[in-house]
């Protein structure tokens, strides 16, 4: 989280627990308790003024199998930006995915007006086949986002 002064970690019904800062901006859980079966949201301090967000790198069963990348037609349904639902920790959630071939691309990021157009922010995650991915539960519509 760059620019960030600290994080925490925010589910419901546990204790908020301050995430340890490692490096110049990132911060991480350090415990044995796995975050993959459970949907969690991460609150940041920005210079005194904080925001509640959705770790996007949370929901990783979202991203397009290689069985359905095999296929011109089939990835014409999963490429750009692609309105999904899905199940996590029980429950259903909507959200915004996006992927993009960059086979070359050393990085790849989201940025718009919600992350302050920062592309350190939000990074997307290396996939196969020269893709790359990431999604969001909340985008409004209209409001300005790029990759990069």
């Amino acid at each position: 989280m760059p620019g960030a002064d600290n994080v925490w970690l925010v589910q419901e019904g546990e204790e908020t627990v301050l995430l340890e800062r490692e490096g110049a901006s990132g911060f991480v859980w350090k415990s044995e308790f796995s975050l993959t079966s459970s949907p969690y949201k991460l609150l940041v301090d920005w210079n005194g003024v904080e925001q509640e967000i959705t770790d996007p790198y949370q929901f990783h069963k979202v991203m397009p199998s290689a069985n359905s990348l095999e296929s011109v037609s089939s990835l014409y349904h999963e490429m750009g930006a692609q309105l999904v639902s899905f199940e996590h920790g029980g429950k259903t959630y909507n959200g915004t995915r996006f992927i993009v071939f960059a086979p070359n691309a050393s990085a790849a990021s989201i940025v718009g007006d919600f992350n302050q157009w920062d592309g350190r922010r939000h990074p997307m995650q290396r996939l196969d086949y020269g893709l790359w991915g990431c999604l969001f539960r909340i985008l409004t519509p209209g409001k300005g986002t790029n990759l990069n």
